[in-house]
């Protein structure tokens, strides 16, 4: 019973505030060796969305985490393990460029991409996913791509997200 009891923070934050500040976990990448500054393309972030579908389609939900951050399982506990029927529906994207830090390290750059579709439940999602190069591989913070969670707003206050061109909505 002690992962519950990790969970409750989590679980709480999420009721109260109502989205995550994931932009912090791009800036915990940064300073260390393998920081890109490359920004992923949208067709390098789609492809990758398509393998976390596949690969939680694939029998082994928690494989998903292969392709993510270090919360994963606890996102992964938090939103569930019944996957969607149906594949995520990509609706929107936003880049973000690296940044120096005053300490002289860097943030990696990302793409977020803002996925939706029906839980396996039949409430809907939507999740925002931010995309970036750790080294050469691509990862998501975070994969679970039905847990509804969002990345905060810039400190400008500008729209995250533009739509994806020949997007639908949700």
């Amino acid at each position: 019973m002690e992962h519950v009891n990790l969970l409750r923070p989590l679980l709480r934050l999420r009721r109260v505030a109502g989205r995550f500040v994931l932009g912090l976990a791009v800036a915990g990448c940064g300073g260390g060796e393998g920081v890109s500054l490359r920004v992923p393309t949208l067709t390098e972030a789609e492809a990758l969305v398509a393998q976390i579908e596949a690969a939680a389609h694939g029998g082994d939900v928690d494989s998903i985490c292969e392709f993510g951050g270090g919360n994963c399982q606890q996102v992964l506990a938090a939103a569930g393990r019944d996957l969607p029927v149906d594949p995520p529906t990509i609706i929107g994207a936003r880049s973000l460029a690296a940044t120096e830090a005053a300490d002289g390290s860097w943030t990696a750059a990302a793409q977020i991409l803002v996925v939706c579709g029906e839980k396996a439940d039949g409430h809907p999602y939507r999740t925002e996913m931010l995309i970036f190069f750790e080294g050469e591989r691509l990862i998501a913070i975070e994969p679970v791509y039905w847990s509804g969670l969002t990345v905060a707003q810039g400190a400008g206050g500008e729209a995250l997200t533009a739509p994806v061109p020949g997007s639908r909505s949700c």
